[in-house]
Parts: structure tokens; sequence; C-alpha cells
């Protein structure tokens, strides 16, 4: 039996084409227009059109139901893996999710592309096409960001640029690269606690500290909260007061780091240092960014988990 790869998409820029009286990409392509427009064949692939949205529109709902229709398809033993495209907005936060909610150790592939169909630069054909090839190639395993050539690990990838083809990076560099049809992989992707996938409904709210900072979000009807604090994990004494007020009721608070490279660490004693904080009862989140950081406590607080102390087995023993 011929093994085939399951193509799920959801839209993006990879399915908008480029109008020059607009100077603009417009939404315009199903899934199966975009295999026509990259002449690639569709009986090699099964296509699911999971929805038609930008990834600034996606919801947390769409993609727990895109993670059980993945999980689904790797049960099949004539599938060899799958290829998510998607927009390129939030698709850090796409594959993350799928790290913590997919179990199976087959590829997943998650591409896009940064330029729209009828621009002059455009990406969108190789993307897909090495995503294609990562997915059916036992090199790969586990939840990947294909873009430029490069595999990514799927949990720890960041969109850098906002414009360029060279987007996305990670702090570990590549596990990979794709050269025309073949494979090489020279790391293994780490993995992240697979969890059940289930609807995520709390509300968790993620804020950035900055200079002569206070805490100003609102408080009431939170059920988490994650600050990408200053430095190593840094704020300010006087922003204190309301975030021991949230710990002492109960309500989860996470600490990250606003740096883009670095971890959250206990450097300093004074009065808001990380090590203050975490005496208060707030969660340090090593690497994970503060985006990252908040799809993680929504996860495992749909699994009951949201104690102080269970909330940090699962962020500060981490080692991605």
């Amino acid at each position: 039996m011929e093994r085939q790869v399951v193509l799920f998409t959801l839209g993006g820029t990879v399915a908008c084409r480029y109008d020059p009286q607009r100077s603009a990409a417009v939404p315009s392509l199903g899934g199966g227009d975009i295999l026509r427009a990259l002449e690639m064949p569709e009986g090699a692939l099964l296509l699911r059109e999971v929805c038609s949205k930008q990834s600034s529109d996606l919801t947390l709902r769409d993609i727990a139901g895109l993670a059980r229709e993945v999980n689904a398809a790797l049960e099949r033993e004539e599938a060899a893996g799958a290829v998510v495209l998607t927009g390129t907005d939030t698709l850090e936060e796409v594959s993350y999710l799928l790290s913590l909610w997919t179990a199976s150790d087959k590829p997943v592939v998650v591409t896009g592309s940064m330029k729209s169909f009828g621009e002059p630069y455009a990406d969108a054909a190789g993307n897909l096409r090495g995503a294609l090839t990562a997915a059916r190639s036992d090199e790969s395993k586990g939840v990947l960001v294909h873009f430029n050539e490069q595999l990514y690990c799927g949990s720890d990838v960041v969109k850098h640029n906002s414009a360029r083809i060279d987007a996305f990076t990670s702090y570990r560099g590549p596990v990979g690269r794709v050269c025309g049809d073949r494979v090489r992989c020279w790391r293994r992707v780490d993995r992240e606690s697979v969890y059940p996938v289930r609807e995520l409904t709390g509300r968790v709210a993620v804020v950035r500290a900055c200079l002569d900072w206070e805490l100003c979000c609102p408080r009431e009807g939170l059920d988490g909260l994650v600050i990408e604090a200053l430095g190593a994990g840094n704020l300010p004494a006087r922003s204190l007061a309301p975030i021991r007020s949230l710990a002492e009721r109960g309500v989860p608070v996470l600490i990250a780091s606003r740096c883009p490279d670095g971890e959250t660490l206990e450097l300093y004693d004074y009065p808001g240092s990380a090590r203050d904080l975490r005496a208060m009862g707030c969660v340090l989140c090593g690497r994970l960014s503060g985006v990252k950081a908040r799809l993680k406590l929504l996860v495992l607080l749909s699994c009951g988990i949201r104690t102080v102390e269970e909330l940090r087995r699962h962020f500060e023993t981490r080692t991605i």
C-alpha cells in the first residue's frame, strides 16, 4: 500500500493572490486551488480543508479541532505523515500547540508562505514541496516547521521577521534541511510532554513589562496571567502588590522573559527580582516566550493542573 501524506489547509498568505491594482495580497484560494497553482498531483495527497482564515483570525477551538484531525489521520497505517498549511502570523503558536497535542512520532510538518501568488519573489512552492518531502521521509520525526529549506523543531521555532522569506528561526538552530528530494536531519526533535486534546476555554492574559511599568490589565475574571518580564525575569518593585494579590487568590502568575533569547533565572535577590517573584508564588517559564507560556498554561488548566507546585513541575523542569 502506498503511503500517503495528509495535507491540512487553514488559509493564510499561501491562499492569497497579489492584486496589482490594490497593491495587496487578497485571500482567494482554497486547498485544491493551491495544489493546482503549484502543479502538484492531488492523487499523491489526501487533502483536508480545515478552514480558510488568515492566521490572525484563527481561534484556539480551530487548532484543537485541527489537532484531533491530525491525530486521527496519523493513526492510519497508510499515513506517512501530515503537512499543515497555515498563515505565518500565528504559525509558531499553531506548531507549539500541535507539539503539546500530538503523540505520534510520524512527522507533522507545518509550513506556509511569506509571499502570495503573483508576487515576483515567491516562496510558496518551495515551502510546500519541501514540507511534503519531509513528511514522507523516515528522517523526520515529530512536529516540525519547514521554511526556506530549513526544518525547525515545532516547539521552539519563532517568527523573527515580519516579511522576509527567512522569517523563521530558533535559538537552537534548525534540526535539519530539505534539499531537493532529500531530507537530512542532524538532531532529533526535542519532545514536549503530550496532553489530551481538550477545548481551551480559560482566560489567560499576556502583558509585557517595560520602563516605569505597572500592571494595568483587568484582573477580575482571569484564570491566569503571563508577564513578559525584564531581563531574566525581573519587575519594578512598585508593580508587585497586584501580582501578589493574584497569587494569593490562587490565580496562576507566570513569569517569562521579554528578551528574544535567554531564560528566566534567579540571578538577583531584591524586591521584584525573579527570586522574589517565585517566593511570592509566581512560576518561572524558563525559555518559553509569553505567547507559548499562555498556550501551555491553558492546556494545563484544561487538564485540571493549576496549583503552583503542579505548574512548576511542568514549566520549571522543561529542558527545551
